[in-house]
Order: structure tokens, then sequence, then C-alpha cells
């Protein structure tokens, strides 16, 4: 999964820190400044949760938007995250055009207004 998600995006134009799990993406996140994280929830040994919780313990992450690729119910993981911002999640198995394209999405909301108003 990580490959496809890597791969995608990478192949969009974005620079792509991966990592192996929860705790190695926490360590990315802790050297390299990022402006989104892609995660799997289910993941070991540290679960996408746990990353959720680290990253919004860290000044420098905790507005870091979040998008999930899981296979459970969304519902009730939205519930079990409410109030971490998660800002979507991704059904499995993965579609990377959807993906690209929430990407896009979540990242022109992340721009300050003046780049904004720069762009074509």
């Amino acid at each position: 999964m990580r490959m496809i998600v890597q791969s995608a995006l990478e192949q969009s134009g974005w620079t792509v820190f991966a990592a192996a799990d929860g705790g190695a993406a926490l360590d990315v996140a802790a050297r390299e400044p990022v402006d989104l994280v892609v995660t799997d929830w289910n993941m070991s040994p540290q679960s996408g949760l746990d990353l959720i919780r680290g990253l919004r313990a860290r000044p420098e992450t905790v507005q870091t938007p979040v998008i999930v690729l899981t296979t459970e119910d969304a519902d009730t993981l939205q519930e079990v995250t409410r109030g971490l911002n998660v800002g979507a999640w991704l059904s499995k198995p993965l579609d990377p055009q959807m993906l690209v394209e929430l990407v896009a999405r979540t990242l022109a909301h992340q721009l300050p207004l003046e780049d904004k108003a720069a762009r074509p």
C-alpha cells in the first residue's frame, strides 16, 4: 500500500517521505516539515490512531492535515478520532487517482491566502 501511495503522489509532482510504520512516520515528521500525512489505519506496532495522536501532541504537526486509508467503517472511525482533526477517509481498495485528487483538494485548503490569490 505504501508503495502505491508513494508512486501516485510522486507521479503527481509531490515530494513524499515514506515510513514503514507510525513510529517511523513520527520520526520523519520531527525531521522534515510535512504539509500532509496519509496513513493506513491498520498498522503495527503503532496504529493509524497512535500516529494521529502522536502528530497532534507535537506543536509542529498539531494542524497538519491527515488522510486515513482504511477497510473499516468510516463512521465508526470518525467517532473514534473526533477532535483529532482528521481531514478525510479513503476506503480500500485504494483508487490512486481519488487519492491524488483528495490530496490536491486538501493541500489547496491549506495554502495561505496570498498563495491562493497567486494561483492561476
